[in-house]
């Protein structure tokens, strides 16, 4: 029962997304965006989500608003900030198992390897923006961005061993 669960969840996720992808217009991608603002407001999608979805959204919408015009950009900001939001519904609503049960082998557990480390990429950006913050070095990105990036490669490295340990590398 719960892989036919994960399986309608994926499958809504994939219609909504292709729907918003292909349906052309700001009235549709608003429409799409409302929903997917609903649907986290719903299931209470985190803040940080929220943040990343609309920081994201207005760098592309203002990209596309330089490239082709208000319109365009308008339309993919919108289609942006609901891809991520139906995104952090479906990881809010999605037990890690659920994807292991439904996703085979290894496509299963890379998944759910992604998803467990989100967050845990987000707060060694904390971390390492705290700890820049304390010496008085938040106004320049490279004294936390590097610390972050060499954190986040070292437990990416750790992960790995521990999977080629458990028999699961290459």
């Amino acid at each position: 029962m719960r892989t036919v669960v994960a399986g309608l969840k994926i499958a809504a996720l994939a219609a909504f997304s292709l729907a918003v992808v292909l349906v052309p217009g700001v009235p549709a991608a608003a429409a799409g965006a409302v929903l997917a603002l609903a649907a986290a407001l719903l299931v209470r999608v985190p803040r940080r989500t929220w943040r990343g979805a609309v920081v994201v959204a207005l760098l592309v919408g203002a990209g596309r608003t330089w490239s082709g015009g208000i319109a365009d950009g308008a339309g993919a900001a919108l289609d942006v900030l609901a891809l991520v939001l139906a995104g952090g519904v479906f990881v809010a609503r999605t037990s890690p198992d659920e994807l292991l049960d439904l996703l085979p082998g290894r496509l299963g557990l890379a998944a759910v390897l992604m998803i467990r480390s989100i967050p845990a990429l987000v707060g060694t950006v904390a971390e390492t923006r705290e700890a820049a913050r304390a010496r008085g070095c938040e106004r320049d990105p490279r004294t936390w961005l590097t610390p972050a990036a060499v954190r986040a490669v070292a437990r990416a490295h750790t992960t790995g061993e521990a999977l080629a340990a458990r028999g699961l590398g290459d």
